[in-house]
């Protein structure tokens, strides 16, 4: 295990303390931060390529641009009339109930509290880190550097905001000292009374206070059954096609946030695994490495063993036979963020997954996996547009990272699963194959949107801490999340390696890939969203982004097959990311077969992915589309994913 990187972040702190302040009039003016930031991916530009029966990706074809956007009349239908994100906004809770008792009944009592404000800015896009670059190269060192500054850059606006929030509090004859000042959600830490925490929550562009507190917890044999091979076969993820291919590279990074890892377990020995690094976010420096403090401490004390068990579901390594290997082998980023060893007392502090969050942007990790969650509700004063982590998570994706999170285990949505940009994974029954499990976390959010995205196996054997050796059963939605981290860092690097001469840097793609995946039983649903990941091994893959500007605007896409794609299944998804403050746009999705015949359609009103198949019609050759149709767009442009598949291969569960 790594504890720290000298080399690297030692270079990188000292860069980041001679970057220069941005303007923030420029910030306002032009929602940009620094021209350090990526460059977004084009929009209205497909990529496809084919994959044959041994996932050996044997054939990339030519970018085509969509040039045949134009708007058509759409079929009336009732539109939504539940509750938009603004209209949700408007009857939020600012100041928590908490400190309002206190407020009655104590008012000058000194408290520690989050305010989280408006978002104000439009968080860039990071610079990604290429597939098969090994952390200790200079090229990942300067890509670190960049993202280090990036950051920084937009610290330094952070900073400058909450204190000129600071000097309007005191206009109104309050004040407060602060503690943290985060920066990949506009939020800060402070001090000050109850009576001037009260003063702030009447200030404009604050949406939240609230107690500094966790409400946060990890969402927590002998039987062959429940064997992570069983997990990875065809029927269930059927990912090994993937692991095993020469052309899906595994040299990226997943991160874990969670309770850390135990480092001496032989499923985690690097002399089997990929690169591991383990960082302490409780008590490390800002950057949650080694500070040099007596308490930093990143090894996993949790109960069996949380944290280590979602380590070794994502890589564990094969020294304990094939059975019990984990589902890839890219390196792993620990961090931990809990103190005390059991759940009579564990402590996760949102502002510590907040700088695990950061800490992993800087990184590069290309997922981040969160199993760990709190329900929160408007009758708690706080809402998924309020939520400190759930905020930080939609901007980690903008900045480029496949954010996925556990739904939650008693039956009704957690946050950060409650996130409008996190990839929620639900759970079924190992052992009874698509059986929902039945304390599975779901929605509808608070704002009305279907969550889980999708559902995973859980109660597979992952490893212990109780000895080097130990195996135990790992269940709820905590165990079903690192399945779907782990089909996503798979997906994501096929994608990106296989497209020659474009770097594909956003995280949305992957999105609307998962969905895609997801098997067809029926309806998106707020038990199992889009349903059960299924990695299709082989056949043909479309994937791309587009823009629908206002209702009735549609975007055609053609997607040709020929004979040597196979016959199976014909599926598609789309994904799109709506922020937490805008209204919600209903976007439909249609599959067209080559002889004109409508074969599916999706038309969710709350959800903001679709999702269609060709169930009853086996992928012929010619030319099919996939059809997206604005409906009701409230706040548009909106950008949308998609991502579709045909064919298929004997190895493949789903054949038609």
């Amino acid at each position: 295990m790594k504890n720290n990187l000298p080399s690297i972040f030692t270079h990188t702190l000292s860069f980041i303390a001679i970057t220069t302040a941005i303007s923030q009039s420029v910030i306002a003016e032009t929602n940009a931060i620094s021209e350090l930031a990526a460059t977004p991916d084009p929009t209205n530009t497909v990529y496809s390529f084919r994959i044959d029966k041994d996932a050996r990706f044997n054939e990339t074809f030519p970018v085509q641009q969509l040039t045949s956007k134009h708007r058509e009349t759409k079929t009336s239908r009732a539109k939504s009339t539940g509750t938009t994100q603004k209209d949700t906004e408007k009857k939020l809770v600012i100041l928590h109930p908490e400190i309002q008792e206190i407020v009655n009944t104590a008012p000058k009592k000194v408290l520690n509290v989050i305010v989280t404000m408006r978002e104000d800015i439009e968080f860039p896009l990071f610079p990604a880190q290429d597939q098969g670059v090994t952390r200790n190269s200079k090229q990942w060192q300067d890509a670190s550097v960049r993202r280090s500054q990036l950051l920084q850059e937009i610290k330094t606006v952070r900073v400058r905001n909450h204190k000129a929030l600071e000097s309007r509090l005191k206009v109104v004859g309050g004040s407060m000292n602060f503690n943290t000042h985060f920066t990949l959600v506009n939020a800060f830490s402070a001090e000050m009374t109850a009576k001037d925490a009260e003063l702030l929550a009447n200030i404009s562009n604050v949406i939240h206070v609230r107690p500094t507190k966790g409400k946060l917890r990890p969402l927590n044999d002998g039987n062959p059954a429940n064997n992570m091979s069983v997990a990875r076969m065809p029927m269930n993820l059927n990912s090994d096609l993937f692991f095993d291919s020469p052309n899906v590279p595994q040299g990226g990074y997943i991160g874990v946030i969670d309770t850390g890892v135990y480092s001496e377990h032989t499923l985690l020995d690097e002399q089997f695994a990929s690169d591991i690094y383990v960082w302490d976010c409780v008590n490390g420096d800002d950057f949650c490495d080694d500070n040099g403090s007596a308490s930093w401490d990143p090894d996993d004390c949790f109960d069996i063993g949380h944290g280590t068990s979602v380590a070794t579901i994502i890589q564990g390594n094969n020294s304990l036979g094939n059975e019990h290997r984990g589902t890839t082998q890219f390196g792993l980023d620990s961090y931990k963020v809990s103190s005390g060893c059991s759940f009579a007392d564990v402590d996760i502090l949102d502002a510590d997954v907040v700088q695990a969050l950061e800490t992993a942007v800087v990184n590069g990790d290309g997922v981040v996996n969160l199993s760990l969650g709190g329900n929160v509700s408007v009758a708690d004063g706080i809402t998924a547009e309020q939520d400190l982590v759930a905020l930080a998570a939609d901007n980690a994706f903008d900045a480029g990272i496949i954010v996925v999170a556990a739904s939650g285990n008693d039956g009704v949505l957690d946050c950060p699963g409650c996130s409008h940009k996190t990839l929620t994974s639900g759970a079924y029954e190992i052992e009874t194959p698509f059986q929902l499990y039945s304390d599975s976390g779901h929605g509808p959010a608070t704002d009305g949107r279907i969550k889980p995205d999708v559902i995973a196996p859980h109660c597979v054997e992952a490893a212990a801490i109780t000895d080097p050796n130990e195996l135990a059963s790992f269940c709820g939605t905590s165990g079903s999340a690192p399945f779907v981290s782990s089909a996503a860092m798979l997906t994501r690097s096929a994608l990106d390696y296989n497209v020659p001469n474009v770097d594909i840097n956003e995280a949305g793609y992957t999105y609307a890939a998962m969905h895609m995946f997801a098997r067809n039983f029926g309806n998106i649903t707020d038990e199992t969203g889009s349903g059960p990941v299924n990695m299709r091994g082989c056949g043909r893959f479309w994937f791309g982004k587009t823009d629908i500007i206002s209702d009735n605007d549609t975007v055609n896409i053609p997607m040709t097959l020929s004979p040597s794609d196979g016959n199976g299944t014909m599926k598609a998804a789309i994904w799109w990311p709506e922020a937490a403050d805008q209204n919600h746009n209903d976007i439909d999705l249609t599959l067209i077969h080559p002889s004109g015949t409508t074969v599916d359609e999706s038309q969710e009103i709350s959800s903001v992915f679709e999702r269609v198949s060709g169930n009853s019609f086996q992928a012929s050759s010619g030319t099919w589309t996939l059809q997206i149709s604005g409906y009701d767009i409230q706040d548009g442009p909106q950008e949308v994913y998609f991502a579709a598949s045909a064919g298929g291969c004997t190895n493949d569960f789903e054949t038609l």
